[in-house]
């Protein structure tokens, strides 16, 4: 069966990179950067732009989950503000394919979100923000990596023991 590999957290955590190397990893695998979807300068979360970004996202995994040759397929995205609901639409679009839903929380400290939020050259305003919605994460019940001590590489490692123990 096919695995959507979801993997969220707050702003800043690492997602986009834990994303990139566990593709370069993963055979048969497609990434949807979450991005890729919304790129528009500038952005508001308008119900158009969100019609938009729903559908790019749910053509993007449709096509990627329909694919033969495609055995994983990695999506990141952050589940605070708007997004959330984006995101049950989506996952409401694509009510039709069969698939292993695996969610992967990527956490780190506060200290260490600041200082990598930081070193991306993210604003005092989105670093601000970024720490505010850091506790809607707190409760959800997945899988959750604790990256504060860990190189992008051991966490991808992490993710890869996950995904072994949860198939075998």
């Amino acid at each position: 069966m096919k695995r959507l590999v979801f993997i969220h957290g707050p702003n800043g955590v690492g997602k986009s990179t834990t994303c990139e190397l566990l593709h370069e990893k993963l055979s048969n695998s497609a990434w949807v950067e979450s991005e890729w979807a919304r790129r528009i300068n500038p952005f508001e979360f308008t119900e158009e732009i969100e019609n938009m970004t729903e559908n790019n996202i749910t053509m993007l995994l449709r096509s990627y989950l329909e694919l033969s040759t495609v055995k994983t397929v990695i999506f990141n995205w952050g589940i605070h503000g708007p997004r959330r609901g984006i995101l049950e639409r989506v996952f409401s679009n694509l009510s039709d394919i069969e698939y292993q839903y695996i969610p992967i929380l990527i956490t780190c400290s506060e200290p260490e979100n600041v200082l990598r939020m930081k070193q991306d050259h993210r604003s005092a305003l989105r670093i601000s923000r970024g720490l505010e919605i850091r506790s809607l994460y707190d409760n959800l019940d997945c899988h959750r990596i604790d990256t504060t001590r860990l190189t992008p590489f051991e966490a991808v490692e992490e993710v890869l023991d996950y995904l072994e123990s949860i198939t075998e």
